[in-house]
């Protein structure tokens, strides 16, 4: 509905960031949805949640970590980091190419391909 602001209001972005040890024989896109659903997947490494969220926190200067999840907002951009032993899910709206391309370093630097669900595409 035009005008409606809740109707209007731009979906939240998705990213999510995970490590194969071996084969899992799933695509992406099941891959995620299996993580989402809090299924253990065979085949994906534990990550190292703790180092991922202090970078995180070092890049965003004013993130709040309450359990379960490290928050960051400025202005109009905003994201939300959750995360288990096997994954880390992004969520943000409006941030700006500087600051998305930093969650692409910090897949990069641990490790990580970036699976984009809005576009299943899986980037290296």
């Amino acid at each position: 509905i035009p005008g409606n602001p809740r109707i209007s209001r731009i979906m939240p972005h998705l990213l999510y960031l995970w490590r194969e040890e071996r084969d899992t024989g799933l695509s992406p896109a099941e891959l995620q949805r299996r993580l989402d659903a809090d299924e253990e997947i065979d085949g994906l490494a534990d990550l190292s949640i703790k180092d991922m969220i202090d970078r995180l926190k070092r890049d965003f200067s004013g993130c709040k970590e309450t359990a379960g999840q490290l928050a960051w907002a400025s202005g109009q951009e905003r994201f939300r980091a959750t995360w288990t032993w096997q994954f880390m899910r992004l969520e943000s709206e409006n941030l700006s190419d500087e600051h998305r391309d930093r969650f692409f370093e910090l897949a990069r630097s641990f490790g990580c391909p970036v699976f984009d669900p809005q576009m299943n595409l899986k980037m290296r």
